[in-house]
């Protein structure tokens, strides 16, 4: 299956990171990231967390001061893999599948933190493992 991300799809990912219960590690020290859907036209997002580990998306188009996030570039087959639980963050990006641009640092320091993402998109879709 392969997910359209439509800034729709976004907002209901938002509500759902927001009032899960899955969201206990803290994100509030990530910031913002970008994600890219290289093959869906407006379907890019900014994700930002604040202190609390609550998200925020904003579907702005690329301007300078949101240049220098880190950002995640794949199509959208791979971030439906991605959101699925077919495969985790790590592994993807180690792979190639998903393009990093941004510090070496922030990867290492919260590139652990992101299957959490993917974990939220599948509870939210209906396909999470029991591993709550």
């Amino acid at each position: 299956m392969v997910i359209t991300f439509t800034q729709h799809w976004w907002a209901s990912y938002c509500a759902a990171w927001n009032s899960s219960k899955r969201n206990r590690i803290p994100f509030g020290t990530v910031g913002s990231i970008k994600i890219v859907v290289t093959d869906q036209p407006g379907a890019n997002a900014i994700l930002t967390w604040n202190e609390a580990g609550r998200l925020d998306i904003s579907d702005r188009s690329m301007v300078p001061s949101e240049r220098s996030l880190p950002a995640f570039e794949a199509p959208a087959m791979v971030w439906s893999q991605f959101v699925l639980g077919d495969a985790s963050a790590a592994r993807l990006v180690i792979r190639g599948k998903i393009r990093f641009t941004g510090s070496p640092a922030f990867l290492l320091t919260h590139g652990p933190k992101f299957d959490l993402l993917g974990k939220v998109g599948a509870d939210m879709l209906g396909t999470a493992a029991s591993d709550a």
